[in-house]
């Protein structure tokens, strides 16, 4: 999967969401996030519209991840045996939201 959108600032994200019911809540996201100079892929649930729980990161490969200019870029590859989240399969239709925003790390 390829992802990108638009940042204006150091700590922004482009996510992807796979969504049941086409509304925020109990969605899959797919994220790139820059923090600072790093740019990094990871996988999140978004459990409630302000709460996000990031997922281990097991079988996530990240072929390419970079900001150049206002352009954030990520692209990665998730191995099926080693998906996190099994409630989520690519063998189920789903509904796609797009995000691009502010990234707050809480834990720096």
């Amino acid at each position: 999967m390829e992802i990108s959108g638009n940042v204006s600032s150091r700590d922004e994200y482009a996510v992807v969401g796979l969504s049941k019911d086409g509304k925020m809540g109990d969605d899959l996201l797919i994220c790139c996030i820059n923090s600072g100079k790093k740019v990094f892929a990871s996988l999140a649930m978004h459990k409630e519209r302000k709460q996000t729980e990031f997922l281990d990161r097991k079988g996530l490969e990240v072929i390419k991840a970079y900001r150049k200019g206002n352009r954030l870029y990520c692209k990665i590859r998730q191995r099926r045996e080693d998906f996190t989240c099994s409630s989520f399969s690519l063998d189920k239709p789903y509904y796609i939201l797009l995000a691009v925003g502010s990234y707050h790390n809480n834990s720096e």
